[in-house]
């Protein structure tokens, strides 16, 4: 019998021509990025290499690994197939690290902690770091957001609003939009009601089987994601963990912590 990455994977339906989106930052990475450097891993949505995932749900929910960064906050869109036009839009403030008097840790370039002054100020210029690890997402079904519908594709983009970065006299202005370091993907909505009628008095580990068998990525993850904060000891659940992201390419993911986060920030935008 397929393990379950196996399974889930079957389900994906890819369509064969070129996929637009992106699960990875595409170029290469400017030294005065927002983005900490010498990290062992990059801004990664994890969603299978077609960045196309399924989801049974009418508020799905989304998973990125984020490194490291000084951006303020990230954004996150959600767009009809044809990229025109935005359907929901939030800002997610950063956790940055703190101090054990909860300061903002400011790092030097060499990456190296700034002390605070007598002032109550760092005694030198630097930059905040957030806390590195798994971020999840879900669409707020209460905010006049309107669900996701059945048969249809949706495109979202998960964007790292990196500030512009002071330049010195004579550079070429720049261009904000270099400043973003995103990645996007396609989602789509089926109805499978005799599956959403197994899994809703199913133990965890069987509603985790029965999404995995009929390839509904999204809920997979995220059920796995959920198990593994409630029980962060529970080896099984490491193991599946570690299992999943390995069938999508994604094993030097698979230690890296689950961060509680993220509620929908004050910036939201709905379209019906």
């Amino acid at each position: 019998m397929a393990s379950f990455p196996e399974l889930v994977l079957a389900g994906i339906k890819v369509r064969q021509r070129g996929i637009p989106g992106r699960r990875e930052p595409a170029g290469s990475r400017d030294p005065q990025s927002c983005i900490a450097p010498n990290q062992k891993n990059a801004l990664v949505a994890l969603v299978p290499p077609s960045n196309r995932s399924v989801t049974l749900a009418e508020y799905p929910t989304f998973l990125w690994y984020v490194p490291e960064h000084s951006a303020p906050s990230i954004d996150f869109e959600l767009r009809d197939e044809r990229n025109t036009t935005v359907l929901y839009k939030t800002t997610i403030e950063t956790q940055f690290i703190r101090d054990s008097k909860s300061r903002v840790v400011f790092y030097d370039e060499k990456g190296d902690p700034i002390e605070y002054g007598r002032n109550g100020k760092p005694v030198k210029s630097g930059r905040p770091r957030s806390i590195p690890g798994v971020l999840s997402l879900t669409i707020p079904g209460n905010a006049g957001v309107k669900a996701l519908e059945v048969n249809k594709t949706y495109l979202w983009y998960f964007e790292v609003n990196c500030p512009e970065l002071a330049r010195k006299p004579g550079d070429k202005p720049a261009d904000p939009e270099d400043n973003d370091i995103y990645v996007g993907g396609w989602i789509r909505r089926v109805a499978k009601p005799d599956l959403l009628s197994q899994i809703q008095n199913a133990k965890p580990e069987e509603r985790l089987a029965l999404l995995a068998a009929q390839g509904i990525w999204n809920e997979t993850i995220s059920t796995l994601a959920d198990l593994r904060r409630t029980n962060p000891q529970n080896q099984v659940y490491a193991k599946d963990w570690a299992d999943l992201l390995k069938s999508v390419e994604l094993a030097d993911y698979a230690q890296e912590p689950l961060v509680n986060c993220c509620l929908p920030g004050k910036n939201q935008v709905s379209s019906r």
